[in-house]
């Protein structure tokens, strides 16, 4: 059994270029640094009004895998920059733990 979180960042407008190369760079480094991280996918939506939400899903092989991530300094750096910054707008941030319950993924 595997263990997922979907990560959901709102931003306000000014700051979506930074998320973008952010979000870029914390990817590259996790999937450098932290074998125990099976998938870990950054989306990009704009809804009509030009508002941007980025949602993360990171799939790792067990709970403490993830708790290793959130407390590695590259995570860490990134939730700092956000909160610090006041990067999102009022839809805020979210972590959400989840489960599968239906699916497949590849063929």
């Amino acid at each position: 059994m595997v263990f997922e979180v979907i990560g959901i960042v709102n931003p306000d407008a000014k700051w979506v270029d930074k998320l973008d190369e952010e979000h870029k760079r914390i990817a590259a480094i996790v999937k450098e640094k932290e074998p125990n991280c099976l998938s870990y996918v950054v989306f990009k939506q704009t809804d009509e009004q030009g508002l941007v939400t980025f949602v993360v899903h990171e799939v790792f092989k067990a709970e403490a895998d993830f708790q290793h991530h959130f407390h590695a300094p590259y995570s860490e750096a990134l939730s700092e920059l956000i909160v610090g910054n006041n990067m999102c707008s009022e839809r805020g941030m979210e972590i959400k733990f989840v489960e599968r319950l239906a699916g497949f993924e590849g063929r």
